[in-house]
């Protein structure tokens, strides 16, 4: 996703960066680090971040500054995150079982206790464990994480969708 920092004074912008000059979140991250030195708050500038193009929310300098000082990426995406986005992301999803998706899932023969496939969009998934309730849901990963909160692992799911987006 392309990003775009602005500097102003009070109501008067000064200029803005090309959105297209801080398409990751690492390079947004940086750039903000150096026009956060470069432009003080105690001088009058204002800083703002905004995502494009589905985003338009503006982030306020020291809101950002606080997840920018995390060493987890998804800190500074979950800014990003408007309601409306992730319940989209929630709606489009089906349900497969395990041997009709088994030969487009690498490592799915390692999760042969899986009762059901959820997909989402472009190739993300989430495996639910039990058919009795509480479901157990299962989102594979470098690490696996697991939880009986659907909308816990949804949200993560869609932090890395988020942050795969980032070109």
């Amino acid at each position: 996703m392309p990003y775009q920092i602005h500097v102003s004074t009070g109501e008067t912008p000064l200029f803005r960066t090309g959105h297209f000059s801080t398409n990751t979140i690492q390079r947004l991250k940086t750039l903000f680090g150096v026009m956060d030195e470069k432009f003080p708050e105690d001088e009058g500038y204002i800083l703002t971040v905004e995502r494009f193009p589905q985003f338009p929310l503006t982030i306020p300098r020291e809101i950002f500054r606080t997840a920018s000082t995390s060493e987890d990426p998804k800190e500074m995406l979950k800014l990003f995150v408007p309601e409306d986005d992730f319940r989209q992301f929630q709606r489009r999803k089906g349900t497969r079982k395990p041997r009709q998706v088994s030969r487009f899932i690498d490592g799915m023969e390692n999760y042969n206790y899986v009762e059901k496939v959820i997909l989402y969009l472009e190739g993300y998934y989430l495996f639910q464990r039990s058919r009795e309730a509480p479901f157990h849901y299962l989102l594979p990963a470098y690490q696996d994480i697991e939880s009986n909160d659907l909308q816990e692992l949804e949200y993560e799911l869609y932090l890395s969708f988020l942050q795969d987006g980032d070109c």
